[in-house]
């Protein structure tokens, strides 16, 4: 288990992995990454599309993203291929694409961030 969070570290925008048993795949994977004690790790997140929901570890099972200020986005407009976002709304129905795509880009920031500090650790 433990290969397929090192396999999502090391892409840009993660994975995708089939499963016919979605809660006893998470469990193992998350069991995996809390038994490794890698910090790298912590910026990587699992997310279940046909929920509709963003499920991550640090929120807990099943629970939506806390709600945010106004104040606390920078406005930008992002353009998506045709039908993407028609496709990301079904999916991510309530609370919509938005929350999904911001939460998507922050684990990649964070991603990257993460392999920034390992690369700086590795250099010492």
């Amino acid at each position: 288990m433990l290969e397929l969070w090192y396999a999502a570290l090391d892409t840009p925008l993660g994975l995708a992995v089939r499963t016919d048993n979605r809660d006893k795949l998470k469990m193992r994977l998350y069991a995996a990454r809390a038994k490794a004690h890698d910090p790298s790790l912590d910026a990587l997140s699992i997310v279940c599309p046909a929920m509709s929901r963003i499920v991550s570890g640090s929120f807990g099972r099943n629970r939506q993203m806390p709600k945010r200020k106004r104040q606390d986005f920078d406005r930008h407009t992002l353009y998506l291929y045709a039908g993407d976002l028609e496709r990301l709304q079904e999916l991510y129905t309530p609370p919509g694409a938005g929350p999904f795509i911001r939460e998507m880009v922050r684990a990649h920031l964070r991603g990257l961030d993460a392999q920034a500090a390992l690369d700086e650790e590795r250099r010492r």
